[in-house]
């Protein structure tokens, strides 16, 4: 047995095979066994992530991209590796077949190594900080960083806390998010319900399930639970009194009643809000928290209310990108990151919309020609539920929007920016028209003119029209003529 061999506790039998291995397959072999150490049971969708994850590492090493190890490697073992080389990272991916247990295939690894991990190494200008999140939340890597300690706001709060737009409802705004120490700080992001940040944004870490969506516990139709409990709210938890955080109709009358200007506050982008009475707070774009990563800092903002969406996997939100697009409250997936604003006190009356100062630019049409039904509704909310069980669309923040015309909208986005906009448009409040918007119109196109189908429905006609593909759907599959 050699000194290496002693030192790292393996067999004169293991050491042979393992010098028998190259260092990318004994890399790929030894990253399978520490990631089934620390999770337990492997899946497919873990060995996805993993494969992704490590050829997108292998691949940044190259410049000094990437500035901690792996450390439940050999030492000095991924050094012999090259980097900055496809061809090389792009070995991964069959090993990983080779060392998957059975749950990785060749389906999985064509996916990884054509789009996966190319589409992060040369699209995400932040892929080494989710990386390193990655690897310190599903390995236990020592990235040679202390997490810093959150700053709240002070428990005791004075009047300079929390201010009076001279709403209708006679609540008022807090001046900053939980979790930050000044109006222009980000602040902390929560998963809906949880009073605790966390490393990773998802499924299998959201506290109220047992690991997917179908699983979740509480604020269902069984218990017909709407708004959080004043337990799961972390306004309340952190600031107590009447601090909570604020439901729907409490976003949607900031939205009615405010003058909303998007300004720059000391580096910070975000928007200024005015009321009626002169007195302002500033909602700065903090971003959102989803999977290991923070995206989308001084460009959008995420904001949870505490009501429950109809379906049980989704929260109200309120939703701004860039200071163009138009400020909505719409659902949102309740395992994901979002930042808290507090409010203080009670509604007294309903808000009076008549009293609007401004509201946000919007330039779609605010008809309702293309009104969907129930059932198309609860169709289009059981696909989404269906997307985000897919290991294509997994990885993306997804939501449902209802549009102005009646439509319903599934919207995509990665690291903050769109990557599909799929809208559902009815006729007599059946789908009619699905129009795609996104990065792969040309795909999806040759797709579906392809098979003439889309989402399991028969297509009649499918055309390009620029900036969208549109899907005349066949209506006699609903029964119609």
């Amino acid at each position: 047995m050699g000194f290496f061999d002693f030192l790292f506790g393996r067999s004169k039998d293991e050491g042979s095979t393992l010098q028998a291995l190259s260092p990318i397959e004994q890399v790929v072999k030894e990253s399978v066994e520490h990631l089934k150490k620390c999770i337990g049971t492997l899946t497919s969708e873990k060995l996805e992530a993993e494969a992704i994850n490590l050829a997108s590492y292998i691949f940044l090493r190259k410049g000094g991209k990437i500035n901690f190890e792996l450390d439940f490697l050999p030492k000095g073992l991924i050094d012999k590796i090259p980097s900055g080389d496809y061809a090389i990272s792009d070995k991964v991916f069959p090993l990983m077949v080779k060392y998957g247990d059975g749950l990785y295939t060749n389906r999985h690894a064509d996916f990884g190594k054509n789009r996966g991990y190319k589409l992060n190494v040369t699209k995400d200008p932040d892929l080494a900080n989710f990386l390193k999140g990655y690897y310190k939340s599903v390995h236990k890597v020592n990235v040679g960083e202390s997490k810093p300690q959150p700053t709240t706001m002070k428990q005791n709060n004075v009047q300079d806390d929390r201010v009076d737009l001279g709403l209708s409802s006679g609540i008022m705004w807090a001046t900053c998010n939980i979790g930050a120490s000044s109006p222009i700080d980000t602040g902390d992001y929560y998963a809906w319900g949880e009073k605790e940040t966390k490393d990773l944004y998802g499924w299998e870490t959201y506290k109220l399930c047992r690991g997917s969506y179908n699983s979740i516990f509480k604020y269902t139709d069984a218990d017909g639970k709407s708004i959080l409990d004043s337990q799961d709210d972390v306004a309340t938890s952190k600031l107590g009194g009447e601090w909570r955080i604020p439901t729907k109709e409490d976003m949607e009358e900031l939205i009615e009643e405010c003058k909303w200007d998007w300004k720059n506050q000391n580096g910070m982008l975000g928007w200024k809000i005015t009321g009626k009475n002169g007195e302002s707070i500033f909602l700065p774009a903090a971003g959102a928290a989803s999977a290991y990563r923070i995206a989308g800092v001084n460009e959008l903002g995420r904001y949870w209310t505490s009501t429950r969406n109809e379906s049980n996997y989704s929260a109200y939100n309120l939703r701004f990108k860039d200071g163009r697009e138009t400020i909505v409250v719409v659902d949102d997936t309740r395992f994901y990151g979002r930042s808290v604003r507090p409010v203080f006190g009670t509604r007294k009356k309903a808000s009076n919309k008549a009293n609007s100062v401004s509201k946000p630019n919007t330039s779609e049409r605010n008809n309702k020609e293309f009104k969907l039904n129930g059932i198309c509704e609860l169709a289009i909310r059981q696909l989404m539920g269906t997307m985000r069980q897919s290991h294509i669309y997994a990885s993306l923040d997804m939501s449902i929007v209802k549009l102005p015309n009646g439509g319903l909208r599934i919207h995509q986005e990665q690291n903050g920016s769109v990557y599909n906009d799929f809208d559902f448009l009815g006729a007599d409040g059946w789908i009619r028209y699905i129009r795609i918007y996104g990065k792969e119109l040309n795909g999806h196109y040759r797709t579906i003119g392809g098979s003439m189908e889309v989402f399991g429905m028969q297509v009649d006609n499918i055309s390009y029209k620029g900036d969208y593909v549109e899907c005349i759907i066949n209506q006699a599959q609903f029964g119609r003529s």
